[in-house]
């Protein structure tokens, strides 16, 4: 969902950033690394992972001058993601 609305290389800096890497977009070694331990990670630190992309993503929607006329439809989009993944990290 991210890579579409917000383009590849954004969505890659916002899960770096959401994960406390470097946020410069490149598929390195410490972006694989994080993201390939993230099943090993705590429910705590998963939904602190999760939160941190969502805000992220939200903060990047509200700064465009088209917000006014789509923020409500993507802050709703994106608070259903987040309600049903929170959803799923409790099934767990």
């Amino acid at each position: 969902d991210c890579c579409v609305n917000q383009g590849p290389g954004r969505a890659k800096k916002l899960m770096q950033t959401a994960f406390g890497l470097k946020a410069d977009g490149q598929w390195g070694q410490y972006t694989r690394k994080a993201f390939g331990d993230y099943e090993s990670y705590d429910l705590e630190t998963k939904k602190s992972i999760l939160i941190s992309f969502l805000a992220g993503r939200m903060f990047e929607y509200g700064i465009l001058g088209i917000f006014k006329t789509f923020g409500r439809g993507w802050a709703k989009r994106l608070m259903t993601v987040a309600f049903l993944s929170l959803q799923g990290m409790r099934t767990k």
